[in-house]
């Protein structure tokens, strides 16, 4: 899902996405970083393993902490109810 979404951004903002492995390695360094948690989670053999990853932190701050780079490159639908009410219009996908 979270590469899913980088995606739907990148596709937003007419970019070349990275690869996903690329992707799963920013999440490592996140979660060495605090700011995220997470855990394999194993779906039988027809759903196959994955990573299951989560904030760490506050949705809110977590996003008026980005809200430069929210700013200037849009932000994604599910997160449009954590944005501030400032009066600046967002970029939404």
């Amino acid at each position: 899902m979270i590469y899913q979404r980088y995606n739907e951004l990148c596709e937003f903002q007419g970019r070349d996405p990275r690869t996903a492995r690329r992707i799963r390695s920013f999440l490592s360094d996140f979660e060495i970083l605090n700011l995220t948690l997470s855990h394999m989670e194993h779906r039988g053999q027809d759903g196959g393993m994955y990573r299951e990853h989560k904030l760490n932190r506050d949705i809110a701050t977590v996003v008026d902490v980005l809200q430069t780079i929210i700013s200037e490159f849009g932000a994604h639908r599910s997160i449009i109810e954590y944005l501030p009410d400032s009066g600046e219009a967002f970029a939404t996908m």
